[in-house]
Parts: C-alpha cells; sequence; structure tokens
C-alpha cells in the first residue's frame, strides 16, 4: 500500500502500496499501536526506500528465533524502583500513612547528627550537610504546604540500607490535596519540589528534521517531514534519525539493515493512527530492531498524544522500543504515558490522510 524513506538532512524515500483490505476483527476507537507480540491488521503501505538502502522489493519475512533479548539494565531519569527520583542525592516517597513524604539522603558513615542542615520554614526546604561534609543537597521551594512542627529528620536505613538522613515531611492539614500523594498518576507526574517540575517539563523543541518520500501503488504521493525532539528524548531520536539515514549500516545480530528505505506502512488505523517502521518483517509482526539492539527503554513517556500528526514509538509492553513507530491523526489521551512520543509532522500531513484512507 504505502512506502515511505526517512532521512535525517533529508534522504530519500518511496512507498508502495499492498493489496489487502484495510478492516479486521477487533478493531475499537480505543485501539493502541500495536508492538512486538500483537496480531497485525492486513498489510496497506509499504516503503520502498530510504538513505542508503536500495529500492525495490519488499523487505523478505523472517521468522520470529525466539530470541527477543532481555533488557539491558538502566536506571530512568525519573525513577528509582518505583520511588520518584528527581534530582542528584537524594529520592522520596509517600509515606504508608499516606500524610508525609519521606525524603532519603544517602551519606556517608562518618556524619553525625549535628553536620546535618534541616530547615522547611517559609515553603522553602534547605537540607544536607555542612559545607566540611558536603553541602546542601536540597535548597528549593515546596510546592506544597507543609506542617513546620511535625516534620523532622533522623539518621537511619534508606529503602536500599544504605546509610541516610531520612526526613518527615508532612502535610500541613489532613484535608489538603496534596499532589505529590497521588498514588494514580505515574510517579514521573508526581513533585514535592519547583526544580523537580521544571526540570521535567518538556521542551518540545525540534533538534533535527528527517522526512519520508511516500509511493502507493508506485506513484509518488509526496513527503512526510517530521521535527524530533532531540533535547525531550535524545536516545529515541538518535534511534529513529539513524534508521531515517542508514548510517547504521546492518545489525550485527541479526544482518538484517538497519534503516527504514524498503519498508512498508503495515497497519492503518482510520481515525487513530499509522503504523510502521519494520526493518524486518515475520510473521508475528513484531519485526524490527532498533540500533541499540532488539529493543531500549522507554526514556520519557511524558508527551501527552493531544493532536494529531504527533510521532511517537510502538512497543509491546514496558521498555519495548525497537524500530516501529506509529504518527497518530486525531487525539489520542489513552495512550499517555505508554507511549514515548518523540516529535511531529512538520509538513505533508496530507500524505498521512492519504495513507490512512487506504
Amino acid at each position: 500500500m504505502t512506502a515511505f524513506v526517512p532521512a535525517w538532512g533529508l534522504p530519500e524515500a518511496s512507498t508502495q502500496r499492498p493489496t489487502a483490505t484495510r478492516s479486521w476483527p477487533g478493531y475499537n476507537s480505543q485501539a493502541e499501536p500495536h508492538g512486538p507480540s500483537s496480531l497485525l491488521a492486513p498489510t496497506l503501505a509499504c516503503l520502498l526506500g530510504a538513505g542508503a538502502a536500495s529500492s525495490g522489493s519488499r523487505r523478505p519475512k523472517r521468522r520470529s528465533t525466539g530470541s527477543n533479548l532481555g533488557l539491558r539494565a538502566f536506571r530512568r531519569d525519573l525513577s528509582l524502583e518505583g520511588y520518584p527520583i528527581h534530582s542528584t542525592g537524594y529520592y522520596w516517597t509517600l509515606s504508608k500513612c499516606t500524610e508525609a513524604v519521606i525524603i532519603y539522603i544517602p551519606i556517608a558513615d562518618d556524619v553525625k547528627k549535628q553536620d546535618v542542615i534541616f530547615d522547611c520554614r517559609n515553603g522553602i526546604l534547605k537540607t544536607g550537610l555542612v559545607e566540611e561534609k558536603g553541602g546542601l543537597v536540597i535548597n528549593d521551594k515546596l510546592l506544597y504546604e507543609v506542617d513546620v512542627e511535625n516534620s523532622y529528620f533522623q539518621l537511619d536505613d534508606g529503602e536500599y540500607k544504605e546509610r541516610c538522613i531520612v526526613i518527615w515531611l508532612e502535610k500541613r492539614t489532613r484535608e489538603q490535596v496534596w499532589y505529590a500523594y497521588d498514588r494514580f498518576e505515574p510517579v514521573s507526574e508526581r513533585f514535592l519540589l519547583q526544580s523537580e517540575r521544571t526540570k521535567s517539563e518538556l521542551k518540545y523543541e525540534v533538534t533535527d528534521k528527517v522526512f519520508f518520500d511516500i509511493e502507493i501503488d508506485e506513484k509518488p504521493m509526496g513527503r512526510i517531514v517530521m521535527g524530533l525532539y532531540g533535547a525531550d528524548m535524545p536516545r529515541t531520536v538518535e534511534n529513529f534519525k539513524c534508521l531515517c539515514t542508514g548510517e547504521k549500516g546492518t545489525s550485527e545480530e541479526t544482518g538484517e539493515p538497519l534503516h527504514y528505505k524498503g519498508t512498508r506502512f503495515h497497519r492503518v488505523v482510520p481515525g487513530f493512527c499509522i503504523q510502521g517502521g519494520q526493518t524486518f518483517e515475520n510473521e508475528e509482526g513484531s519485526g524490527g530492531e532498533s540500533i541499540y539492539g532488539p529493543t531500549f527503554e522507554d526514556e520519557n513517556l511524558r508527551m501527552k498524544f493531544r493532536d494529531k500528526g504527533l510521532l511517537a514509538m510502538a512497543n509491546g509492553g514496558p521498555n519495548t522500543n525497537g524500530s516501529q513507530f506509529f504518527i497518530t491523526t486525531k487525539k489520542a489521551d489513552h495512550l499517555n504515558f505508554k507511549y514515548v512520543g518523540f516529535g511531529e509532522v512538520l509538513k505533508g500531513y496530507e500524505v498521512v490522510k492519504a495513507i490512512e484512507s487506504l
């Protein structure tokens, strides 16, 4: 059906149309992009050219080998084993009674109680050590009112059995709504200090541009130009950009090309999204791999799917990003906090709609 070739600095791409129909059982308006273990709709689009790849026939199907690689160990930007961690030197979590936040600051064995600085008056949290022992760790505005009289610290073990300054920061009243306590929000959306919120805000600044040149039934349909948010999602953007240009060559693990040239938009859901990016195909529709290996972690799940024309990674669950991606064709709030969004369509949205209408 449709094919394209993405490129950074404007590599060429093309597309081709499959003959299969667009509908399939089980479709609903709250569908989500399919990832590695999902059943796919009949093929709808195919990408015939990209970057350093040669155009021509479709990619050969590749059977799954069952070696769906384990993830390398990593630490997320905004969490640590389920605990919010928004800056160097401390982490915090909710007390079991839900009336306080407990802050942990790891310290050396020679630190004594008199070496600790703790003050939470006037809406400012100032805590850490005296200068000769390392200095302040936190000196920032609190986002919520605290009960100064009932807030305190002690030296104790942290959640990982490390020696810590452990701070009990109690909210001012029982009725007070404290957003940091909301167990129903992802940890990346819970903030205690102003600097945490500021750090987490996305810039949505376009740092790189790539494009796909699309063909349908061997007829050129135009170009889709996409802007990528490299400052917010640098690792995800680098993966997508390199798959557009083909600069990484072939995979050392599979021997397959690491580029989008010749690939297809294999899934189209009218009124929702178009999905593509299988750098190789298999029978399960889970084909493709990243430049880092078969999969890589969710870098940042904070972009909201509030509009059409947004670019994001498709996945088969948490931390299973590979090469497959999707472009939204409408607002899709149900995808929030599940998929890594990293760019937007700048030009050629009419080509996206043409693919969607196939």
